[in-house]
């Protein structure tokens, strides 16, 4: 009876909005779409419901996602920080790449974090992403490389090189105990001229593709570390 009662005057649940009930389809083609449709939706929900899209066993469906995301610029920012310590990589390299372009003060830290400690997968898109973090990772990048490792202080330096190429700012004064970086001189290529570039396992560097957009080659990038390759994949300016 009393449970009868309070069902009564108990306000009525919230209807799942369609786009989410699509996103739930069992046609592959259905969440393709309906991710699409929820990049443009400002609610708060929206992120999240993204990012579940993420691990979708289709790749046209984690394309949508993707695009989707990106679509909602920072109102993703909650959502990407804490996707970048999922265990899944395929949500948390999507989440470095998406927090690379958004270029968020916030996200230097975490991308930090992850540089160091880990999956390569996860630690290529960190630093692809805090290379394009421009100016706003510079100060961090700095105080970090004193306290590196070999491996991690290598990475840092040539993110630092690399940004401070990309941004035309001047070096500052060296850190105690960490190597100089040297800032490459010589003519400046065209800012949508870059290339993929492949460490092997003996240290040998080959550049897989050129004359790139940075957008291209940070997805021809994420999609060959995807594929579960050994070897370290980076992206860089490509020199005339």
């Amino acid at each position: 009876m009393l449970g009868w009662i309070r069902r009564l005057f108990s306000p009525p649940r919230p209807q799942p909005h369609p786009f989410t009930e699509q996103a739930r389809s069992d046609d592959a083609e259905v969440r393709a779409t309906a991710a699409m449709q929820l990049g443009d939706l400002r609610e708060p929900w929206v992120p999240a419901e993204l990012v579940r899209l993420l691990t979708d066993l289709y790749a046209a469906v984690r394309d949508a996602a993707r695009e989707a995301l990106r679509r909602q610029q920072g109102a993703a920012l909650p959502v990407l920080l804490e996707g970048l310590k999922s265990p899944r990589l395929e949500v948390s390299v999507v989440a470095a790449d998406l927090l690379g372009e958004l270029r968020a003060p916030e996200a230097v830290e975490p991308l930090l974090v992850a540089l160091k400690y880990s999956e390569r997968p996860l630690r290529n898109a960190a630093r692809r992403a805090l290379e394009r973090c421009g100016a706003v990772a510079l100060p961090a990048l700095w105080a970090a490389q004193a306290e590196a490792q070999p491996w991690v202080r290598e990475q840092l330096e040539g993110i630092l090189a690399q940004s401070l190429d990309a941004t035309g700012q001047p070096a500052p004064g060296a850190v105690p105990g960490a190597a100089a970086v040297a800032v490459p001189a010589g003519p400046t290529a065209p800012a949508d001229a870059w290339k993929v570039c492949r460490t092997d396992d003996t240290g040998n560097t080959f550049v897989v593709n050129d004359g790139l957009s940075r957008e291209e080659a940070d997805r021809l990038a994420a999609e060959y570390e995807a594929c579960g390759h050994k070897q370290t994949y980076r992206v860089e300016r490509s020199v005339p």
